[in-house]
This record gives structure tokens, sequence and C-alpha cells, in this order.
């Protein structure tokens, strides 16, 4: 995410509960609702929703990047500003290259969310990643990771191999991936649960795999 231009950036930092709605397709795979998966806004609540006049006279109030929590001493999140500030040299890098049209066609069976039985694809626009997860006993499982890209010409191709080779398969796969599976790999998922509005995707993932893994997706 440090990478990521600031207004993605700072969505996530003040998200909270609020997350995009997502969509089933076919009953094959669940996906970000294209129509509100940019509901998240680095804006604050209107003077309406604050109860102070009309909000249509009243434009959003922005709101800082850094907040601060009296009950834990004066504590803020993020700890530092350093996010920001990186996030705002790479996005003026990412300002200079051309706009790049989605790889994937927005809130369709393989665009980007969950696939039965074990997919996950990410839509970067420029980059798309897939993964498969295939078990091999009770206690492995083998991930399959494949990055699609717009291969342009010979240049450009050798770019993406150099650029996929030296640094990203180290953030997605071992520094992304490694993180989750520190986390994953000491989950009992047969202890007692307390789900939030954040655990919205994966319950409804759940959902899927009961309702349709075993039985053809309807359309």
């Amino acid at each position: 995410m440090l990478t990521r231009p600031t207004a993605p950036l700072a969505a996530l930092v003040h998200s909270g509960p609020v997350r995009p709605a997502v969509m089933r397709v076919n009953n094959r795979s669940l996906v970000y609702d294209p129509r509100t998966a940019t509901g998240l806004t680095y804006m604050g609540p209107t003077a309406n929703q604050a109860g102070a006049g009309d909000a249509k006279s009243q434009p959003p109030k922005q709101r800082p990047f850094q907040h601060t929590y009296p009950a834990l001493g004066g504590q803020k999140w993020p700890p530092t500003r350093m996010r920001l500030h990186f996030s705002r040299i790479c996005g003026f890098f990412r300002g200079l290259l051309p706009p790049s049209p989605p790889m994937t066609e927005a809130g369709t069976e393989w665009s980007t969310g969950v696939h039965l039985p074990c997919t996950v694809r990410v839509d970067y626009r420029r980059l798309t990643f897939t993964r498969c997860e295939v078990p091999i006993d009770e206690g492995h499982t083998n991930n399959f990771y494949f990055f699609a890209v717009r291969r342009v010409n010979l240049l450009n191709e050798l770019f993406w191999r150099a650029y996929i080779g030296v640094y990203y398969r180290w953030k997605m796969v071992e520094n992304f991936s490694g993180q989750d599976g520190l986390m994953a790999e000491i989950t009992d998922y047969t202890t007692p649960e307390r789900l939030s509005p954040t655990d919205k995707f994966p319950h409804e993932w759940r959902r899927l795999v009961v309702e349709c893994a075993r039985t053809p997706g309807q359309k």
C-alpha cells in the first residue's frame, strides 16, 4: 500500500466498518460490485450527517490522515505521516504514466474477487494477479501464482520479466502473502468467532462455498 496513491491509502486508513459491496456471479464467484467498489473515499461525514444543516449546501469535510486516541494516552494512528509522504512521491511518478484500462470486465465472473473452488484474482490494470490453492494433505497446501500483463513489444516484455522476477514476486508472494501466512497458519477454525462488519467478504465467501461448492453454477 505504500506505493499506492494517497486517496486509496487514506481510504483504507479511515475505512473502519465501511467496505465495498460484494456480488455473487453465476454461483461460482464473489466479486466486488462495480457500482459501489469506489465507495471508499478520503472524506468525512457531511454536515447533514453531523446534524448541522443541509448536506447539499455543505461540502464534505476532509479527514486528517492521523487520528489521536486520548484513551490510549494520546497515541496516533497511523503512528507517523511517513506513509502519506511516501505515497505522494509514488503517486507523482504514477501520474507520469499513461492511464491503463482494466484487464478484466468489472462485475463479471473472473473480475477482482474469489472464484470456486480456490482462486483469487485482482485486476491492477497493468497487471492481473491470480492465485490458486491446491491442498496436498490435511496440513499442507500448494499456492500457485499467475501474473498476466499486456505484451506490447519485446522491450515491454523484457521489462515485465525483470520487474516481476526482481521485485514483484518478492512483494506479492514473499512479503504480502507471507504476512498473511503467519496468521493463517496459526488460526484454529474450531474455536468460536466474533465477526464484525469488516468480515463481510469472508462471511459471504463461506456462504458461497456452503451453498455452491458441490453443485454446478446456475446462471
